[in-house]
């Protein structure tokens, strides 16, 4: 950017700046401020040393957009009821406010870019963009001279696939030039779809992690996901994106066929981390010249993360496996960065935090920061602020995590519902009423099932589970009959006016 261009503005801490970047399908596994051996996110690793890294966060849902109205309303899945592509409920209620319209309300210019469609109907801010993103370079290139000239200054003009975080970046730095007049503060959401499968990025960042003597061919003959010609067939989506950048072009399903397989998907996937890093990086340098960074609270965290073959995966009618994606509740696919930066006094620079956190606690927190005292909204949300997560004995114990996968066409398993603390997860799953219970301390990856070796453990757990799962309050919605005697069935039903 040019800087001698800039004006600088300075605002008022108790009216901040706010800025969420929600990277979507970005884990704690391979972030350098998480602990990853490689140096995959600088740019986000200056912001954690300027803010405090919460180390036990999870998603309250296992995928994009109940994960993102859960966000936005600071809701549990059950709470917020948001559970599907179409239908009924994948109509987010006007009952719930988001936090969109309580910024709206005190008087926040509010702005939302987002690079995945499936949630454009939970965006309530006055200003959003759903980015059509090109899938190379070049097509930006073409579209964009703006664009090129001033982004692609710091690493050329590479080749490969942009998700659209560089274009989005660049759109999110045009609307604050053209409405930030340094007296009325802004919540500017992000989000992004790297590093969301297909693991391709663009160069320099595709081959920077590549095993030594990986070629290009070679790395795009590694199958990424057992599931990649179901996505081709039936998630129209990414489908044609995964076919029109080459990867994986036999539609493949099966693990890995090699220990080389498995380092070149890490590879790729750190790759992708690393790209969206670098636009991080571009939108931290330009609040940076302009003189805001201090005036903005910042807070980087993701919807989900992807389950890579640590589990055996789930079957599908026709006997094909997917051991791979984001369905279901373990902790791979539940446990997400959260990173917040801002307000020094509360958010110690350097902090680094252990007790347990979810994303329903975000919105809480604007609340208390922003001293928001419309009681409507107070009541709405379920989590607690991340304030109190820095004291020594938090009122958070426990997160709760759920999923639901109904999509036409897709076999999953319906429900399922995890309770875990520091110690202990519980998962149960329905309708088959399947349970599982893991030692979360000796046994981290979730691999052994100890249900039958400890049986009251998992009872207890349970009755934890569903005393909470029963104290949330629940927004009037329109079922079809059969799933409302289903939940009657079950003993978990409120107010619920029934289809026929």
């Amino acid at each position: 950017m040019n800087k001698s261009a800039v004006v600088t503005f300075s605002l008022s801490p108790e009216r901040p700046n706010v800025l969420i970047f929600l990277i979507d399908s970005q884990g704690v596994d391979n972030l350098s401020c998480y602990g990853y051996y490689r140096r995959t996110s600088p740019n986000i690793d200056r912001i954690a040393k300027d803010g405090v890294v919460f180390l036990n966060n999870f998603s309250p849902c296992v995928w994009t957009p109940p994960a993102h109205a859960s966000l936005f309303t600071g809701r549990y899945l059950s709470g917020h009821q948001l559970l599907t592509l179409g239908g009924t409920n994948s109509i987010l209620s006007e009952e719930i406010p988001t936090i969109a319209e309580a910024l709206n309300a005190i008087g926040y210019k509010t702005a939302a870019f987002s690079v995945n469609p499936l949630i454009a109907n939970l965006l309530r801010h006055k200003h959003v963009e759903i980015i059509k993103y090109p899938t190379s370079y070049p097509l930006i290139i073409k579209r964009g001279k703006t664009l090129a000239k001033e982004l692609f200054e710091e690493v050329g003009e590479p080749e490969g696939i942009d998700k659209g975080s560089l274009y989005t970046v660049h759109r999110v730095i045009d609307w604050i030039e053209k409405n930030y007049d340094g007296k009325t503060p802004f919540y500017v959401f992000v989000n992004v779809v790297e590093p969301h499968h297909p693991y391709w990025a663009g160069e320099p960042f595709r081959s920077r992690f590549l095993p030594p003597g990986v070629t290009e061919e070679r790395a795009k003959k590694t199958p990424q996901m057992s599931g990649e010609g179901l996505w081709r067939k039936e998630y129209p989506w990414f489908g044609p994106f995964a076919a029109r950048s080459g990867i994986a072009p036999d539609g493949e399903f099966g693990y890995p066929r090699s220990p080389e397989d498995w380092l070149i998907i890490k590879a790729l996937l750190d790759g992708e981390t690393a790209q969206v890093d670098h636009r991080i990086g571009l939108l931290i340098n330009y609040l940076r010249e302009k003189g805001i960074y201090d005036d903005t609270l910042i807070i980087i965290t993701s919807d989900h993360h992807d389950i890579l073959w640590e589990h055996k995966g789930e079957t599908l009618p026709n006997g094909r496996i997917i051991p791979t994606g984001h369905m279901d509740v373990y902790d791979p696919n539940i446990h997400v960065p959260l990173i917040v930066k801002g307000y020094p006094e509360h958010f110690p620079p350097g902090t680094r935090v252990k007790n347990m956190t979810s994303l329903v606690d975000i919105f809480p927190t604007l609340i208390e920061i922003l001293q928001i005292e419309d009681k409507r909204v107070k009541k709405s949300v379920q989590g607690y602020s991340l304030l109190l997560a820095l004291q020594d004995d938090p009122p958070r114990k426990f997160i709760i995590a759920e999923g639901w996968w109904p999509l036409t066409g897709f076999y999953y398993k319906s429900w399922f519902k995890a309770y875990r603390d520091l110690k202990y997860k519980y998962i149960w799953r329905g309708p088959t009423g399947e349970e599982e219970l893991y030692d979360i301390v000796n046994d981290p990856y979730e691999q052994e099932n100890i249900i039958s070796k400890m049986p009251e453990k998992g009872m207890e757990l349970k009755k934890k589970l569903e005393k909470f799962l029963l104290s949330i309050e629940i927004p009037p919605i329109r079922l079809k009959r059969a799933a409302l005697n289903y939940l009657i069935a079950w003993g978990w039903h409120r107010k619920i006016i029934p289809e026929d």
